[in-house]
């Protein structure tokens, strides 16, 4: 059966990107709510203490990582076509150097016609967090790419560690869990990223996923 439609390439390229925006900043705010209502209908808790980024500074963000592989100009031009739905840090934006975990949720179109099955999904996403995890150093997986409920959803997600270089020469481990539910024609990608040996934050994690509800 042809599977042309299931070409989740450009997530591909979205997932990396976000990965190579976690540096920035610091001092908390305090709030847990629900975030702002959405056309996507999608619900989850804000983190609380954490600061919400705009797109404009995520492209801002990236300006600060050794791109050696790809350009800057490239990365951007990957922007189009996928909705960001919410980007919150840890700490606030330029107050300190080193690495800022990262909380991110896109809407992706799937080039469909009509709605997939989770059977016709699972494999192309299965082949998407792999591909994702190919492209950074020394890689290795703490959950392979796995099926999970997510607000009663069949989804897919993975979580890994690998080493990142930044501009001074120094390499960070970090660790990335990326969750994939499908909507239809479309999908979110949520995405959690943090350094365990300075900060873990998977209990935070863990909380905001089982926060998740898509709203009829």
């Amino acid at each position: 059966m042809k599977r042309k439609f299931l070409d989740f390439g450009d997530a591909v390229k979205r997932i990396a990107l976000f990965l190579m925006l976690i540096f920035c900043s610091a001092d908390h705010l305090l709030a847990q709510r629900a975030m702002p209502e959405n056309p996507f209908k999608f619900v989850m808790n804000e983190p609380a203490g954490w600061f919400p980024i705009s797109k404009a500074e995520i492209e801002e963000s990236l300006k600060r990582f050794d791109l050696r592989n790809d350009s800057l100009q490239n990365f951007l031009a990957q922007n189009q076509g996928k909705y960001l739905l919410f980007a919150y840090v840890k700490f606030r934006q330029d107050s300190f150097t080193g690495l800022n975990p990262k909380i991110e949720g896109r809407v992706i179109q799937i080039n469909s016609q009509k709605p997939l099955t989770f059977s016709e999904f699972k494999p192309a996403a299965e082949t998407t967090l792999r591909k994702i995890a190919s492209q950074f150093d020394e890689q290795r997986y703490l959950v392979e790419p796995s099926v999970i409920k997510i607000a009663g959803i069949d989804s897919v997600y993975h979580v890994s560690e690998f080493q990142m270089s930044v501009q001074n020469g120094s390499k960070l481990r970090v660790r990335s869990r990326t969750y994939l539910i499908p909507r239809g024609t479309y999908f979110f990608q949520i995405s959690f990223v943090d350094e365990p040996d300075r900060g873990d934050c998977s209990a935070e994690f863990d909380e905001l996923i089982k926060s998740i509800k898509l709203l009829k």
